[in-house]
């Protein structure tokens, strides 16, 4: 069976990620085959969303993660889009004593600001973004594979309770609306324009670290070298890992 357009998103029966399985779904020019991966209770996604494909797979498990990957592919013989969605909030004392299981849930859904209220979080998230911008552009050039991360404010999930949100003033929040257009934006074919006029060409759109806040969406910069022996040196570094894995 041919398969036109194939997508693979985590953490997809809440949220975000439900929201943009559902925009690949009722996409008008249709050929999206969207499989989410689920770690528990897929009944509620397997009723709003029929035409989506279930599969469970325990994100912080490399086995069964590839798995899941592999299963897809060897299913459809294609992979065109990956939304990395799956996540927690932790919000323990970064410093308390932890006994019992110590591999906790991973998270992959930016953030670029640094919280007292969640360090692990935060931690995690500076983490993603560094790991987009290093895999980015090898991955572009030898493969045509476009990497980004998006970086959101405050959207109104299920990833923490009532309580805390009832904390946020009102006019803080994102629409998860507004989340899933930037996904569509950086899955197209169009330049990327943001919200300060910077225009970024579709031959450059890959590695972007793009934040989404009330006022619309900003691209990220890397930051920049303390001086240029700390350019060269890590220029060297990247020529070795390419000549390394040539042979």
């Amino acid at each position: 069976m041919a398969h036109s357009k194939v997508a693979i998103v985590t953490g997809g029966t809440l949220g975000i990620g439900f929201a943009v399985s559902k925009s690949l779904l009722e996409d008008p020019d249709g050929g999206w085959e969207v499989y989410i991966l689920y770690h528990s209770s897929p009944y509620k996604v397997s009723q709003a969303l029929p035409r989506a494909h279930l599969k469970q797979a325990d994100v912080t498990s490399w086995q069964s993660l590839s798995k899941a990957f592999s299963d897809v592919f060897e299913e459809t013989g294609r992979l065109d889009f990956v939304f990395a969605n799956a996540g927690v909030l932790f919000t323990t004392d970064f410093f308390a004593d932890m006994t019992g299981n110590t591999i906790e849930p991973i998270d992959m859904s930016p953030v670029d600001y640094a919280s007292q209220f969640a360090p692990v979080y935060s931690a995690t998230k500076a983490g993603v973004v560094h790991f987009m911008r290093s895999i980015a552009k090898p991955l572009f050039q030898t493969h045509g594979v476009r990497v980004h991360a998006i970086c959101p404010g405050a959207v109104h999930t299920t990833l923490v309770s009532s309580a805390v949100w009832a904390a946020f003033p009102i006019e803080s929040f994102i629409s998860v609306k507004d989340i899933v257009a930037v996904v569509r934006h950086l899955m197209s074919d169009q330049p990327l324009i943001d919200s300060a006029g910077r225009r970024i060409a579709l031959e450059s759109k890959f590695g972007l670290a793009v934040e989404v806040g009330t006022t619309g969406l900003y691209i990220r910069d890397e930051q920049k070298f303390s001086d240029p022996v700390a350019q060269s040196s890590l220029a060297v570094l990247s020529m070795l890992e390419e000549s390394t894995t040539e042979e």
